[in-house]
């Protein structure tokens, strides 16, 4: 799936056809819930997750540098995104810990 709401509803629509078991779902985006679901191992098996503080954090400091006038030679800015599989239970156990709030 490509996003939040397309990785949610596809597991429960896995759920809800009955094929838990035989039907798995790989997503997008990363949220307590789907952090959960993610634990569960049941049906999603992995997400790739982007980093949404950090994104903004670099978008906050760039507009700052262009108001000041100062020159960057930055074009384009990669934030690295970060892959979580069911089986990582402790980088999942990390993420619910350091987004508690539920704020990614």
């Amino acid at each position: 799936t490509a996003n939040e709401g397309g990785t949610v509803g596809a597991v429960l629509g896995v759920d809800a056809a009955g094929k838990t078991g035989s039907t798995v779902v790989f997503g997008s985006d990363a949220d307590t819930q789907i952090l959960e679901m993610l634990k569960s191992a049941e049906v999603l098996k992995g997400i790739i997750a982007q980093d949404p503080q950090q994104m903004g954090r670099r978008a906050v400091e760039l507009a700052l540098a262009a108001a000041s006038r100062t020159p960057t030679a930055e074009t384009s800015v990669l934030i690295p995104s970060r892959v979580y599989l069911s089986d990582d239970t402790a980088g999942i156990e990390e993420w619910l810990t350091v987004h508690a709030d539920g704020i990614p």
